[in-house]
């Protein structure tokens, strides 16, 4: 039932654009581009082009980002069907890979003052890389969106091979940007009447901005982008979902760290102690986000498998009596409530007012819902059990089983798949892990048990 969530979702009807005339969605990005920026672009995209806006406008601020991850978004700029502007503000810098996507944007502009460059890629070890074969291609790529849209090629390659540094002014001069601008006001005010062309010419192609009243251009092929009347556009700005957020957290590399090392020791704890389980249920789940945040398990394979865990884990713990007392009750409910983090898309998909309130967080409701069903289920399980073993300890006596943790004389035993304090007989300890052992009579809630004679 849970993974008809992302389905039902995205089944909403949405409302394109319906104020009419021209729109324009705006995406502020302030931080460090990874994994959670890639995912967050596929989501805004998807919305922009499902809306009908005319333009993507990215206010950035960014001191750079994984390269992988930067690539990965200039491709999803090449690929959209809607034009992107990057407009960097006053003050702020797209440094290393935001310059990338600046070069990779549509419509490039800077406020005054704010800066771009220093495109070098730096090692894990916080120095510069500088073999050939890591950088050439960072070359070739920057190059190459500087060619596809008619930006200077010659200084996108000094952003990396100098380090070249400019400002918003130096850019315009230089041809890297086509706009100045203090505001998104005054960019859309000054992007009124300019026309996109895409032009298509055999195997080249290439964006030229220019004016609407202008032309003709004899060009074989050719797609147009015509801004009439963006300076009245509607902004629409776009708004992350909880998604982002939580991939944002746990793709932290001090956070990755933090989990990796629960999951690892919360594992070894577990499995060597005897207790509620909770140390390596607590684990495994650490142990899985982690893998998730350093980008070995993917995000939506990552959701799968938590979601998995989460059901057999409620599973185990209704159907079959092996002792866990709740635990893996509330190890499952925390599974499928962190499983449900990763598939709520952003409020923007709904476009209709009274969709925001109830849509954003029907995800994670139909999941806590879910949670509290089995949770209730898992409850009276438990009561029975606990019903059943208070009514009927003399079934025990004559009962065998096997030591769980060495009896010295006291420990823990498992007889009839529950898990019991014991202590050995008189003269008859120590009985080591793994023996086999009888109940010989019970005192309250403790067994007494001996070992059993071959």
């Amino acid at each position: 039932m849970l993974f008809l969530i992302p389905f039902l979702l995205f089944a909403i009807p949405q409302n394109a654009n319906a104020q009419g005339g021209s729109s324009v969605l705006k995406i502020t990005l302030d931080n460090d581009i990874g994994l959670a920026e890639e995912l967050m672009f596929d989501d805004a995209i998807n919305y922009a082009q499902q809306q009908g806006v005319d333009l993507i406008v990215v206010e950035l601020s960014t001191p750079g980002g994984t390269v992988d991850a930067v690539l990965e978004i200039m491709g999803k700029f090449e690929r959209s069907s809607i034009p992107i502007c990057i407009w960097i503000p006053v003050g702020a810098g797209a440094w290393s890979g935001g310059t990338y996507l600046l070069m990779a944007s549509h419509i490039a502009a800077m406020a005054s003052p704010s800066f771009i460059g220093s495109c070098q890629p730096v090692g894990d070890d916080g120095l510069p890389i500088t073999d050939s074969k890591y950088i050439n291609p960072l070359i070739a790529t920057i190059v190459r969106y500087a060619e596809l849209h008619n930006r200077n090629t010659t200084i996108a390659e000094q952003f990396i091979t100098q380090n070249l540094n400019l400002d918003d002014q130096d850019a315009l001069n230089f041809n890297v940007t086509e706009f100045q601008a203090n505001s998104l006001t005054s960019l859309l005010n000054q992007l009124n009447n300019y026309t996109l062309l895409k032009n298509i010419t055999g195997q080249e192609t290439y964006y030229e901005l220019v004016s609407s009243f202008g032309g003709p251009y004899p060009i074989p092929e050719r797609i147009n982008f015509t801004y009439l009347d963006i300076k009245s556009a509607n902004i629409i700005p776009y708004n992350p979902s909880i998604s982002y957020h939580f991939i944002r957290f746990i793709t932290n590399p001090t956070v990755v760290s933090i989990f990796l090392t629960v999951g690892s020791f919360g594992l070894i704890i577990g499995l060597t102690t005897t207790n509620t389980h909770l140390d390596e249920i607590v684990g495994g789940i650490a142990l899985v986000i982690g893998l998730i945040g350093i980008g070995i398990i993917g995000i939506a394979v990552g959701a799968i498998i938590l979601f998995a865990i989460g059901l057999a884990f409620f599973l185990l713990e209704i159907k079959f009596d092996v002792g866990f007392n709740g635990s893996l009750a509330i190890g499952g409910g925390v599974c499928i409530a962190i499983a449900s983090l990763f598939i709520i898309p952003s409020s923007a998909f709904w476009a209709k007012p009274e969709f925001l309130a109830s849509a954003k967080w029907s995800a994670f409701g139909i999941s806590v819902a879910f949670i509290a069903f089995f949770s209730v289920i898992a409850i009276k399980v438990l009561e029975t059990k606990g019903l059943k073993s208070e009514l009927d300890v003399d079934r025990l006596c004559g009962a065998r089983g096997y030591v769980k943790k060495e009896l010295k004389p006291e420990g823990q035993v498992i007889v009839k798949a529950e898990q019991w304090s014991a202590i050995a007989l008189e003269g008859n300890w120590p009985i080591a892990e793994g023996e086999d052992i009888e109940v010989v009579k019970i005192d309250g809630l403790r067994l007494i048990v001996k070992r059993v004679e071959e």
